[in-house]
């Protein structure tokens, strides 16, 4: 039995103005999803293209240190992102030195060097949509995972 197919309903595109607008909402939204997913607590982040740690980060890594001293069976991943601003391998070279920076820190708080993992994934894991400036900041991070499983 042949049905008849239906007319393609027909819709008058949106003025170019009006898609623009849509899409830049589209985007603002994203990097609002993007940006509330970050966990502040677990993340050390840096300023652009720079491996220091700043002061008020530091204290993060005092916190996770104590906790790593008190229970040496506690192990702590760290993970090195970058926001997707230039090459990959420069985003992994800041990412490593991110990573190192951070494990140097926790060494000299008092950590142990066998309760460290280091991963570098640069800007690998930054979402396409990541564009405003905030959501770039929370990608220049080191992710902190504190575990009783050696990683």
């Amino acid at each position: 039995m042949n049905y008849p197919i239906p007319p393609i309903a027909k819709h008058d595109p949106l003025p170019e103005s009006e898609a623009l607008s849509q899409r830049s909402e589209i985007s603002n939204l994203a990097d609002q999803i993007s940006v509330s997913k970050v966990d502040e607590a677990n993340f050390v982040y840096f300023m652009l293209g720079s491996s220091a740690v700043a002061p008020s980060e530091k204290a993060k890594l005092e916190l996770a240190a104590a906790r790593l001293k008190e229970d040496r069976g506690l192990y702590i991943k760290l993970v090195g992102n970058a926001n997707h601003n230039g090459s990959r391998s420069l985003n992994l070279a800041v990412a490593d030195s991110r990573v190192e920076t951070v494990a140097t820190v926790l060494k000299s708080l008092g950590v142990n060097s066998h309760q460290i993992k280091k991963i570098v994934v640069g800007g690998e894991r930054t979402p396409i949509t990541c564009r405003s400036e905030e959501c770039q900041r929370k990608m220049r991070r080191v992710e902190l995972s504190i575990s009783k499983a050696k990683y």
